[in-house]
């Protein structure tokens, strides 16, 4: 091996070297800061057909329901947001509940809406804070709720 090519290779060898050792700086950075969820607090029962939503109910549509969503995090910079997603365990993929927020905390109201007795338990939902430039900065663990049956003033089942 010549003289030219143990250079190329200490140099990509050395290269390789610093961004392993970058990345895996980068990582502790990253795992040093964390997500956490504080409310709804772990396997609360979400209300349906509440009349603190604010929204008008029909004979045959509930009030909906509210969940308020809060956690901490460091602070925001460089045009990061979070976004709030839910998901039933039986769904192949989470709907967002809220995105493009810039504080810790978030009052999702569903109006006319409910959630069927079928699907009442085994719900989750995550906080992912996104840079600026749209990747995933960082994701919060997993926190498990359930909602209580809906059910009109008259005592039957919303939808009924």
């Amino acid at each position: 091996m010549g003289t030219k090519h143990l250079r190329a290779l200490v140099v990509l060898t050395s290269a390789a070297l610093l961004m392993f050792v970058g990345n895996a700086a980068e990582a502790q950075k990253a795992k040093n800061k964390v997500i956490t969820l504080l409310t709804p607090a772990a396997n609360v029962v979400v209300a349906q057909n509440d009349t603190a939503t604010g929204c008008p109910a029909t004979p045959t549509h509930p009030y909906g329901y509210m969940i308020n969503f809060s956690w901490s995090d460091s602070p925001l910079r460089n045009g990061s947001t979070y976004t709030v997603q839910a998901q039933h365990a039986g769904s192949p993929f989470p709907f967002v509940v809220g995105e493009g927020l810039t504080t810790s905390t978030y009052a999702f109201v569903d109006c006319n809406s409910f959630i069927i007795d079928a699907n009442l338990s085994n719900w989750s939902w995550e906080v992912i804070r996104v840079r600026g430039n749209g990747a995933v900065a960082r994701v919060s663990a997993q926190r498990s709720f359930s909602f209580g049956p809906c059910r009109l003033s008259g005592g039957g089942a919303c939808g009924g």
